[in-house]
């Protein structure tokens, strides 16, 4: 076993780590908020269409966008 076979097998694993974390958080972000966009009642039909599929479709920030919003709409008292 030499050197860099060990470093080799250490990097992927340590990338598969990262990469499932993120794959994870990712999918229960966008679950999350699919499953409570529709409970919004301030967005119009054709909002909560365009929330779904961008949580979806643009995984990371859609979901962190979506959260904001909520935030800043709890602020305001819309909510």
């Amino acid at each position: 076993m030499t050197l860099a076979s060990v470093t080799t097998s250490t990097d992927l694993t340590v990338f598969g780590i990262f990469f499932y974390t993120a794959l994870f958080v990712s999918m229960g972000l966008a679950l999350f908020c699919v499953a409570t966009v529709h409970k919004q009642p301030h967005f119009t039909e054709m909002q909560k269409l365009k929330w779904v599929l961008f949580t979806v479709f643009v995984p990371i920030v859609g979901p962190i966008a979506y959260l904001l919003r909520l935030r800043s709409d709890k602020k305001e008292g819309l909510h």
